[in-house]
């Protein structure tokens, strides 16, 4: 009478009725309490209702009775992984395994409880083994394909996914993690079918609605799906925070604060949710709140890398110095630990810049940085070699920051000025048209300019292959903004890293385009740090701009700083002020009497932090003044104002130093320990004043007290920057476009020939 009931309970159970299934379990209950069947069927109804405290108990009980039905193991393993208990969820799975050892289920259950360990190796072996115990059994490969996904291996992960599709065909889960494996790779249209597929197979499963959200960004219709996800699951909280992102990156910043608030009010204790909080704070430069944001994610998962990189970069951005020495020691370790695990850093190679680390460090983070992405990206075929130049060679230029962005006014007038007989110019933009005179400017003066904001990685790489470019300059690397996993689909067959400090693992990029100062090819900074060949240029990397407007000079009580002070200046970033400079520039105030000292406002945190730093330090705090930001012409009329440009060390001021040499303000340098703290120096040599560039802090400050202690020579400075503006090579632009076509041709040259990528040295041409 049992097993009858029991054989109805299950029929009813494989049916969906599970009201009925219930009910045949517990009247065998009654008739027989304990009995491990009853258990095992009211355990499986639970599971099904996701009730798994119920379906805990009666298998804990049932296996008291029956210890080696597998089974019962095996249905406990998966329970126990629905609350959490992952480890003693590995313990029942393995011992379902040793009473069923040719069990495809149990081996895929083992995988599953593995995975949730994070024993992503050990999962894999399982899964491996019960896709080989039943080739006929779908759930195994899909597992399968979803582990080798976590393990950054897409390129195996979606035949394994294939594979229980062509078992499975309606599988919808499947179909949701073929489209994620594609994604991965950025094969975004195979992808998106793959999703819809999901949605039309279970078009009330909110997840692949969601994911075709994520795979159709940054398109305005990836808004559309995910308010589908969430209209299906009012409280689907990874669909707000992915809704959240996309409004955060459209612009939106004040809905997309909304939108995490609600996340975060669902899921208070979710670090991953303040994670995507802090990081959305921290785009619309909002540091203090992305501080905070940080710093609640460490308070509920001290051990999360990502987290301590954002902290300390956040607090730069905000110059909060408390234990900063420590903070970064701490923050190399962890750098260090992780790369060496296989992972990549908790600093993006970017925020890296800003911290003092070897040079052979920052080379690291990259190359891991780039390997990363590699591991998603299948590049393009070959081109078919051209062994002779083109009469006009293609140069594509790739860059976020075609708008009123401090690498655009750099590069204004480049594109223009190029010979269009030997050079056809094409532009490719990842960014918003902001509507300036800096973007319809650089536009009009290329001969192709493509928006590629809408458009994926591998379509815009497909773009660039199509209009044959022949040499592709990344102009943002890593900076935010930038898409290297375009340059790694190999779009061109010559590509280059430039105006970005830093390498970029060398793994897409063919040349990084520095020169003598800044990037010398035997230096040992240089061999540490850049992974690609070196291409120098004749006198100095930065192209800048020769016909900037500066706006009419307007007086210092109009800005906020005294008419009768000797006014020092740095408009540099807050993230490249560092403690060690400061002491300096406090001294130099000390030192120097009825002086203050201007900096960039950047927000009431940054400001309060300073002037409580400059206090600390002896000096009051109305000594300090802070600048807003101004539009360009303004801004350089500001500098004007001034009596001397302090720089940064650890990273030096690039535009901003170029700036207010262009104002005639000179400034004075000294470098830091890797690639980005050699830049000004580059600068000043480019306008021939090295004399201003100092081999250290001691001797920094003594030269700045000098200048500003005697106005015959601060003169003398200040004349012969003036006098020489106009003649050397830093704004002399159409001779550095010159050079740079010089440097594409020899790029040209050694690839036609064959050749792989090797240093070159451009050498000044004379006229």
């Amino acid at each position: 009478m049992i097993q009858k009931l029991l054989n109805q309970g299950m029929t009813s159970l494989r049916a969906g009725d599970l009201k009925t299934a219930e009910h045949r379990a517990r009247m065998a209950l009654a008739k027989k309490p304990g009995h491990p069947g009853a258990l095992h069927l009211l355990a499986m109804v639970a599971l099904r209702v996701g009730d798994q405290d119920t379906a805990i108990k009666a298998l804990e009980t049932a296996i008291r009775v029956a210890p080696r039905v597998a089974d019962l193991h095996n249905h406990l393993a998966e329970a126990l992984r629905g609350v959490g208990r992952a480890e003693e969820a590995v313990a029942a799975a393995r011992e379902a395994t040793r009473l069923a050892p040719n069990a495809a289920a149990v081996h895929n259950n083992l995988g599953l409880a593995l995975r949730a360990t994070g024993d992503l190796t050990a999962a894999e072996t399982a899964l491996r083994r019960a896709c080989e115990l039943d080739p006929r059994y779908p759930k195994a490969p899909f597992n399968l394909g979803t582990v080798l996904l976590t393990l950054e291996r897409p390129v195996e992960a979606v035949p394994a996914i294939r594979r229980a599709l062509e078992l499975n065909p309606r599988y919808a889960r499947a179909w949701d993690g073929l489209g994620a494996a594609l994604s991965a790779l950025d094969r975004r249209e195979e992808a998106r079918e793959a999703f819809e597929r999901a949605t039309t197979l279970a078009p009330s499963m909110a997840k692949p609605w969601l994911h075709l959200a994520q795979v159709l960004e940054p398109s305005r219709d990836a808004l559309a799906m995910v308010d589908k996800a969430l209209a299906l699951d009012p409280g689907y909280v990874d669909a707000m925070v992915t809704k959240g992102q996309l409004l955060s990156r459209l612009e939106r910043k004040d809905e997309a604060t909304a939108v995490f608030r609600q996340a975060v009010e669902r899921r208070r204790d979710d670090p991953t949710i303040w994670q995507a909080l802090g990081e959305h704070f921290f785009r619309h430069f909002q540091f203090a709140n992305a501080t905070r944001a940080f710093e609640r994610v460490l308070e509920l998962d001290p051990d999360r890398p990502e987290a301590r990189g954002s902290l300390a970069f956040s607090r730069a951005e905000i110059c909060a110095w408390q234990d900063r020495a420590t903070e970064i020691e701490a923050l190399e370790r962890l750098i260090e630990n992780e790369l060496e695990a296989g992972k990549t850093s908790p600093l993006s190679p970017h925020a890296a810049v800003f911290f003092p680390f070897p040079p052979a460090l920052h080379r690291a983070i990259a190359t891991r940085h780039a390997e990363r992405i590699a591991k998603r990206v299948e590049p393009l075929p070959p081109r078919s070699p051209i062994h002779t130049r083109p009469d006009r060679l293609r140069v594509g230029y790739l860059s976020s920051d075609f708008r009123n962005n401090a690498l655009a006014h750099l590069t204004r007038r480049l594109f223009g000025l190029h010979d269009r007989d030997r050079f056809a110019i094409h532009a490719y933009s990842l960014g918003k048209d902001d509507g300036s005179e800096y973007r319809s400017g650089i536009a009009a003066d290329c001969d192709v300019f493509v928006d590629l904001r809408e458009t994926s990685d591998g379509d815009a790489a497909t773009r660039i292959r199509d209009d044959e470019v022949d040499i592709l300059v990344d102009l943002v690397g890593f900076a935010g903004g930038g898409r290297p996993a375009i340059v790694a689909h190999r779009a061109a067959p010559i590509q280059a890293i430039w105006l970005y400090p830093g390498t970029m693992g060398g793994l897409f990029h063919d040349y990084f385009i520095g020169d003598r100062w800044m990037s010398p090819p035997d230096a040992p900074s240089t061999i540490d740090q850049i992974a690609e060949a070196v291409v120098v240029l004749p006198e100095c990397y930065q192209v800048n701009d020769h016909r900037q407007p500066i706006a009419e000079t307007t007086s210092r009580a109009a800005l906020g700083v005294p008419e009768d002070a000797f006014v020092f200046c740095c408009f540099c970033a807050p993230a490249k002020v560092d403690p060690e400079i400061f002491t300096t520039w406090m001294r130099i105030l000390d030192r120097v009497d009825d002086s203050v000292l201007w900096l960039l406002d950047l927000g009431e945190e940054a400001q309060a932090n300073l002037r409580r730093e400059a206090e600390a330090r002896g000096i009051a705090s109305d000594r300090l003044a802070f600048g807003k930001h101004l539009p360009k012409d303004e801004h350089l009329a500001r500098l004007k104002l001034a009596d001397l440009g302090l720089d940064t060390r650890t990273c030096n001021g690039h535009t901003t130093v170029s700036d207010a040499l262009w104002a005639e303000l000179p400034v004075v340098t000294t470098p830091g320990v890797h690639l980005a703290g050699h830049v000004a120096g580059s600068l000043l040599r480019a306008i021939g004043l090295p004399e201003l560039i100092t081999p250290d802090l001691a001797a920094y400050e003594s030269l700045v007290v000098e200048l500003a202690t005697s106005p015959q020579r601060l003169t003398a400075v200040r004349a012969k920057l003036v006098d020489q503006r106009g003649s050397f090579p830093l704004f002399d632009t159409p001779r550095f476009v010159r050079g740079l076509e010089r440097a594409y041709d020899a790029m040209w040259a050694r690839h036609a020939r064959g050749e792989a990528p090797a240093t070159m040295i451009i050498e000044e041409r004379e006229s």
